[in-house]
């Protein structure tokens, strides 16, 4: 049984039932082109074959009957279809919610290229003083949020306040403003406001995320604690003047890495360096303030990690002496000949015991002398990473007897070197030896060549000799035999 498509099977249900099949309309477009399925429809719009749902949704989706469409040639074989308005004097897009989005620029330059080139803007055209103008310049930070309670002023005020947002504000209101939109002390600080008193963005009518605080705040005196540009010293007495702008321009200019009295007076730098609590014992001493009294980086107005201690401290006689040093003349006065100190070792260890003996506490002259002048100089601190560096490279080259062991190595390598040379100049022979036999070897097959030749000649002498011989006693012969 052949099946006939689009067709009513004979002895079917639809023959039987009496329904009749639906009748095709008739068409009148183009030949269908081979390959186009049989349910395709050719639209005359596009004059393209597509689906009939594809037919009905482009019907669906046609321009108003006021708008032209123009095509537009792109180059390169590209169009693009443009609806205008069949009007004279197109009008802009004016029916719309407040949730529509904005022409920005009609807003910004006040003219649209859309409706300059006879086109239709989708867009909403608003003015600049337009309240959902200012809302979504605010949402989007390019205002400050105070920009909205100016929303309900005259458009000549509104105006003026959006060409030059800080010229409607007294002097000193942006400082007064910065502090009640401080976003809190989870965000940073605004460096140009604390530094400069201003803020660039804030100027330019945008919105600042940071914080803008007053250089006396705790929370900036906090942060240049931490950043190492304050001393606790400095800090005291920036917020026990922060009344006095006298006192607070000082400050501040010692900021600034002015010199200032205070911080070069000896008691004062000791006072800072009490102030500073001690890190622990496994932090490393300060030997400017060991050997000095005095820390180079206090009277900097910088912050020292390191600790802070009098010579007589147990923790910095106990480090004296595992440099090496004299004991004696570390030791306080007040301990008798023949008693035992025992001293907390730095690192955590059992403490270190040290035994005085009789006039330690009295050291020889010269010797006072060279540590008198040593602790006057103003390298000591170079003096000190000298030895630092010293001692890890002793400790890199594993051991003080790192001379020693050099010099055996030289002494191995000389030995070495000479047998090698030895051996290099026999080899050397050897080779010299090897080339010359092999430079003579073809005279040697030359000689043979030449001696086989003189055999054979000194053979052939001898037969024609020989045969010459033969014949003249032949001739002999014949005559007398005749």
């Amino acid at each position: 049984m052949a099946w006939v498509s689009g067709g009513v099977q004979a002895g079917s249900l639809a023959e039987e039932g009496g329904v009749a099949p639906a009748a095709t309309p008739a068409y009148s477009g183009p030949p269908r082109p081979p390959g186009i399925p049989e349910h395709y429809v050719f639209d005359e719009d596009t004059e393209l074959w597509m689906p009939p749902s594809a037919v009905s949704k482009s019907q669906s989706q046609k321009p108003a009957k006021d708008a032209l469409v123009v095509k537009k040639d792109l180059g390169g074989g590209a169009e693009i279809t443009v609806f205008k308005s069949s009007a004279a004097n197109p009008s802009p897009y004016t029916q719309g919610s407040s949730t529509d989005p904005i022409c920005f620029e009609y807003t910004n330059s006040g003219t649209c290229s859309r409706l300059a080139r006879g086109e239709i803007c989708r867009y909403r055209h608003l003015e600049a003083n337009h309240p959902d103008v200012i809302r979504d310049k605010v949402r989007q930070g390019k205002l400050p949020p105070s920009s909205l309670s100016l929303a309900g002023e005259q458009p000549s005020t509104l105006q003026a306040v959006l060409s030059n947002p800080l010229a409607a504000l007294a002097p000193g209101a942006l400082a007064a403003m910065a502090p009640f939109d401080d976003p809190g002390p989870t965000a940073s600080l605004c460096f140009d406001f604390v530094n400069n008193g201003t803020c660039p963005r804030v100027a330019a009518g945008e919105r600042c995320k940071y914080r803008h605080l007053p250089p006396h705040h705790p929370d900036v005196i906090a942060d240049k604690i931490k950043q190492g540009k304050l001393n606790p010293l400095s800090a005291a007495s920036l917020i026990a003047s922060a009344g006095s702008p006298a006192a607070l321009a000082q400050v501040l200019a010692a900021q600034q890495h002015a010199p200032l009295p205070q911080v070069n007076d000896p008691a004062a730098v000791a006072a800072a360096a009490a102030a500073i609590p001690d890190p622990g014992p496994g932090f490393q001493l300060c030997f400017d303030f060991v050997n000095r009294g005095a820390c180079s980086r206090l009277q900097r107005g910088e912050i020292c990690r390191y600790r802070h201690l009098p010579p007589s401290h147990p923790d910095v006689i106990a480090d004296k002496i595992k440099q090496g040093k004299a004991p004696g003349v570390l030791l306080p006065a007040s301990l008798s000949a023949g008693a035992a100190l025992a001293l907390p070792d730095s690192g955590g260890g059992k403490p270190v015991v040290v035994q005085t003996y009789a006039g330690a506490d009295a050291a020889p002259k010269s010797r006072r002398k060279a540590s008198s002048s040593r602790s006057s100089s103003s390298d000591a601190g170079a003096r000190f990473r000298e030895r630092d560096r010293e001692r890890s490279h002793r400790y890199e080259w594993r051991g003080y007897d790192r001379g020693r062991r050099y010099d055996e190595y030289r002494r191995h390598d000389h030995y070495e070197r000479r047998r090698h040379d030895d051996h290099y100049d026999r080899r050397r022979h050897d080779d010299y030896e090897r080339r010359y036999e092999r430079r003579r070897s073809p005279e040697r097959r030359y000689d043979r060549y030449e001696r086989r030749d003189r055999r054979s000649a000194e053979r052939g002498d001898s037969r024609r000799s020989d045969k010459a011989e033969k014949g003249g006693e032949e001739e002999e012969r014949a005559p007398s035999a005749q």
